[in-house]
C-alpha cells in the first residue's frame, strides 16, 4: 500500500469517527422530548439538481428547502466574482414553528489545531441571527482539564471568545459551568431548552 492510499484510509476513518460523533450529539438532542417537539435536527446539504441548499432531517430523512442565506459567507475573486460558501455546520437546528435556523453546532471529536476552523466560521458569521456553538467529547483534553478546570488553553480561549457557547459532552466528568464553557450533557440540553424558549 502506497503513502497516498494509507493517507486516504486514515482520512476516511477520521471522517467516519467524526460522523459518529455528530450522530451521537443529534441522538442526545432528540432524547429530550421538549427539544424533539420544538426542533428539526439535521444537516444542510447541497442539492445539485437546482443548486440550492436543503435541510436533511435526521429522523425522517426528509429534505426540504430552508433559508440558508444566514449560513452562507461571501467571498470575492480577483476578477470581482462573488462566491458563497456554507459555514462549518455539522448539525443544524430548525424551529419547527418558524422553519428557521435557530442554532448551528460545530462538532469536533478531537481538535489537532482544528479549533481554529470553528472560530474562523464564527468570526465570518458575526452578524448571525442564530446561536453558533461547539460540542465535543474533548477526548484529548484540549479544551477542558478536569484536574484544573480554570486552566485556559489557546483553543479554549479562542473558542470561548468566538462561539456563543462551548460544550464538553462527557459522562465521566462532573457537570460545571465556566463562563461560556459548559461541561456535561445535562447542561447542553438545558442550554438548548432556554434557547428554544427565547425563540418562541
Amino acid at each position: 500500500m502506497d503513502e497516498k492510499e494509507t493517507r486516504r484510509i486514515g482520512q476516511r476513518e477520521v471522517a467516519r469517527e467524526g460522523r459518529q460523533t455528530e450522530d451521537s450529539v443529534m441522538k442526545l438532542i432528540l432524547s429530550d422530548n421538549q427539544l424533539k417537539e420544538r426542533l428539526y435536527v439535521g444537516r444542510i446539504i447541497y442539492w445539485r439538481k437546482d443548486s440550492t441548499y436543503r435541510f436533511l432531517d435526521y429522523v425522517t430523512k426528509e429534505k426540504f428547502l430552508v433559508d440558508c442565506q444566514p449560513l452562507l459567507t461571501e467571498y470575492e475573486t480577483f476578477d470581482g466574482r462573488k462566491l458563497f460558501y456554507l459555514i462549518d455546520s455539522d448539525i443544524v437546528l430548525l424551529s419547527k414553528q418558524q422553519r428557521k435556523v435557530v442554532c448551528v453546532i460545530s462538532v469536533k471529536k478531537t481538535f489537532r489545531e482544528r479549533y481554529s476552523q470553528s472560530a474562523y466560521w464564527a468570526l465570518k458569521s458575526k452578524e448571525r441571527t442564530f446561536e453558533y456553538i461547539l460540542a465535543t467529547p474533548d477526548v484529548d483534553r484540549e479544551i477542558f482539564d478536569p484536574d484544573n478546570p480554570e486552566r485556559y488553553t489557546k483553543a479554549r480561549s479562542i473558542l470561548e471568545n468566538e462561539m456563543n457557547a462551548v460544550f464538553v459532552l462527557r459522562d465521566d466528568l462532573k457537570c460545571g459551568e465556566y463562563g461560556k464553557l459548559f461541561v456535561g450533557k445535562s447542561l447542553f440540553i438545558e442550554y438548548l431548552r432556554k434557547m428554544c424558549m427565547s425563540n418562541d
